[in-house]
C-alpha cells in the first residue's frame, strides 16, 4: 500500500420512518452502493466514517480490500450474489446507479436467509479478456 488516496467523496443520505414505526425501523438494515473502480495489482485500504448528522456521533469502519485478478487464457467467474430481487433492465444506465450490474438491477440479501415464498436469485457473470491485435482489450462477460 503506498497510502496514496485513490478516491474520496462525502455522500449524505437518510432513511426515515413514521413515528409509529421507529423503533422497528431502527433494528432493520439499510443498503447503500457506491461504485469504485480498482486495478486489479493493487491493495487497499477503505476507511468509512459514517456520521449521524442528529446525534453527531461518528464510526469508523476500516477493511483491507484485495481485487480479485482474472487470467487472460481462461473464463472467470464473478463472485455469487444471492439476492431476493432481480430484475432485467431495458437498456444499460449511461451513469452509474445503485445495484445495477450492466443490464441487472440485483438487491444483495444482507441477511443470507431464504423462505419458501421468496426463494434467492442468484447471479454470476462469467467473464474472458481478451487482447486482439491491435492491442485493445475486450471482456465477454455470460450472466447464469
Amino acid at each position: 500500500m503506498t497510502n496514496k488516496i485513490m478516491t474520496e467523496f462525502e455522500d449524505d443520505f437518510s432513511v426515515a420512518y413514521k413515528p409509529e414505526f421507529l423503533e422497528q425501523g431502527l433494528t432493520k438494515l439499510a443498503m447503500y452502493q457506491r461504485i469504485v473502480p480498482l486495478e486489479h495489482r493493487m491493495r487497499y485500504k477503505l476507511d468509512l466514517i459514517l456520521k449521524d448528522l442528529n446525534s453527531g456521533q461518528v464510526g469508523v469502519i476500516r477493511k483491507a480490500i484485495i481485487p480479485p485478478s482474472y487470467s487472460e487464457e481462461r473464463l472467470n467467474a464473478s463472485s455469487l450474489i444471492l439476492s431476493n430481487f432481480i430484475q432485467p433492465m431495458d437498456t444499460i444506465p449511461t451513469q452509474d446507479e445503485m445495484f445495477v450490474l450492466g443490464d441487472v438491477k440485483i438487491l444483495p440479501n444482507l441477511d443470507k436467509r431464504f423462505t419458501q415464498q421468496m426463494p434467492p436469485g442468484c447471479l454470476l457473470s462469467g467473464l474472458q479478456r481478451r487482447i486482439g491485435s491491435d492491442n485493445v482489450r475486450s471482456f465477454t462477460a455470460s450472466r447464469f
